[in-house]
């Protein structure tokens, strides 16, 4: 092979490997331990009396915040819930970010979550799917050639 070829191939391969580790990396919820329940919006709203004084994790996009970024203001059809923040000592979030926040449940008794930390979700799924897709087709069309008797990619013949 050529010193040119080897590079791009190897340079592609490290590329959609670090591609590869930051998207799975970046989906990741805060790590449910010691009986933490994720739970969907939509069964928190209508029955929030199982999960009363319980751990719980949930996620959703940003609507509306406080000015003193303490208090959350999340509207899910018509239902107000209301996430208490003021254990943070930090909060970075805006509006329309996606987070995560894993905290306890007490919309029954005080109305409103009491969240303990938190995790605003990165996307990189477009980013990731268009330079994927332009290494695979740099490595299987420039690097390779296909056979259609094999209906298998080889390396080309100038390249040997």
């Amino acid at each position: 092979m050529k010193k040119r070829t080897r590079v791009l191939l190897s340079s592609s391969i490290i590329i959609l490997v670090i591609l590869i580790f930051v998207y799975y990396n970046s989906y990741l919820p805060p790590q449910t331990i010691n009986g933490n329940y994720y739970v969907p919006l939509k069964i928190l709203t209508e029955h929030p009396e199982d999960y009363e004084n319980h751990n719980i994790i949930i996620n959703l996009i940003i609507n509306n915040i406080s000015k003193d970024k303490k208090i959350i203001y999340y509207n899910l059809n018509n239902q107000i819930l209301i996430l208490n923040c003021s254990e943070l000592s930090e909060l970075n979030i805006n509006i329309g970010d996606h987070v995560y926040f894993k905290g306890i449940c007490y919309i029954n008794s005080r109305g409103y979550i009491l969240v303990k930390e938190y995790q605003v979700v990165v996307s990189y799924s477009l980013h990731l799917s268009i330079a994927g897709l332009v290494i695979v087709i740099i490595i299987l069309f420039f690097v390779l050639e296909f056979d259609i008797k094999s209906f298998s990619f080889k390396i080309r013949e100038d390249e040997k």
